[in-house]
This record gives C-alpha cells, sequence and structure tokens, in this order.
C-alpha cells in the first residue's frame, strides 16, 4: 500500500476545500453566517484561541495560493499542502 500524503497533509487540503465550499454559499446560510459573525466585547485574558479563518489564511500562505486559487480548486486539481506547526 502506497502513501500518498500525511494526514496533516490530508486535513489541510480538507480545510480548503471546506473553505471555498462556505466561501461560495449565498449569504444567508449558517455556515456562512457563522463563519463571518465578530462578536462584540474583549476577549478574557489568557492565550489567544486560534481561529479558523486565521489557520486557513496560514495555509494558504505556506501554500502560495490565493484566495481566488483556493475557493475554485477541484478535487482532481488538489496538491499536497505541506508546511505546518508540526512540520518545521
Amino acid at each position: 500500500m502506497e502513501v500518498t500524503q500525511t494526514i496533516l497533509e490530508r486535513m489541510k487540503n480538507n480545510m480548503l476545500k471546506r473553505y471555498g465550499h462556505v466561501v461560495r454559499m449565498e449569504d444567508n446560510r449558517w455556515p456562512k453566517r457563522i463563519t463571518t459573525w465578530r462578536p462584540e466585547g474583549r476577549r478574557r485574558r489568557g492565550r489567544p484561541e486560534v481561529k479558523w479563518d486565521k489557520e486557513v489564511e496560514r495555509v494558504m500562505k505556506q501554500s502560495n495560493l490565493t484566495c481566488d486559487e483556493a475557493i475554485n480548486r477541484q478535487l482532481g486539481d488538489l496538491k499536497p499542502v505541506t508546511g505546518g506547526p508540526l512540520e518545521n
């Protein structure tokens, strides 16, 4: 059995596919509304949470993808996404 992707690469590719799917949704759909919603007020002190949209931006930057390229990716065009916090 041949391994073509690591688990991290597969997770990153799935994240980019989900991102493209959510961005293409109509504005009144709940997944899009929740993704673009920003709460008011201040956070409690402590370590900042890792936000999904910031992680997507980081993966796109590592992969040299623009926002449009990430949105318009076809399933057959997926190239393994490498790099990340566990792969320095």
